[in-house]
């Protein structure tokens, strides 16, 4: 199992990376432009712990949402 994200630039994911590790969210770039961040969650993982990960892939999300929007966005 892995989940890769192709940002738009290396800076977009280095903030992206710096959310997601605030966040308890263990995750690294890859890629010759550095701008695609993986997550392996392992093998063994339970649902339950899959819903963490998305949960808080969302909040990342949130973040970076309320950062592009000056604030304003309102969330789940």
């Amino acid at each position: 199992l892995a989940l890769a994200l192709d940002l738009n630039s290396a800076s977009h994911a280095q903030r992206f990376i710096r959310i997601a590790r605030d966040v308890g969210l263990l995750v690294y770039t890859c890629g010759p432009g550095k701008n695609v961040v993986k997550l392996y969650p392992p093998y063994n993982v339970t649902d339950e712990q899959l819903q963490m990960i998305v949960d808080r892939l969302w909040r990342v999300a949130l973040v970076l949402e309320q950062d592009a929007d000056g604030g304003r966005t309102v969330g789940r």
